[in-house]
């Protein structure tokens, strides 16, 4: 193959997916430059136990960590009674 075909050929490669790269640039930068997650601290019993039950985030787990701070006992024992499967880890499968 000569090397004009040759740079014909790269040339038209290029041209084909310069615009396919474009448009996953355009589409992924929005998600990669999006501010960190904010998750406000609970006030009361009944809004922790609402968080714990969305998706496990690092967000998610400091407002937690906030909120049993200033928990009651018998608050904190409630939810932590709850669980694995209810704070978000995944569920254990011990055979026995």
């Amino acid at each position: 193959m000569s090397s004009s075909r040759l740079a014909d050929l790269r040339a038209a490669t290029a041209l084909r997916t310069f615009p396919a790269l474009a448009w996953l640039a355009l589409t992924c930068s929005p998600a990669l430059a999006a501010p960190p997650q904010r998750v406000n601290t609970p006030r009361t019993l009944a809004e922790a136990d609402s968080l714990v039950a969305t998706v496990p985030s690092p967000a998610r787990d400091k407002a937690l960590v906030e909120w049993a701070k200033h928990a009651k006992l018998n608050d904190l024992a409630w939810m932590l009674d709850r669980g694995p499967l209810h704070l978000g880890a995944p569920s254990c499968r011990c055979s026995t």
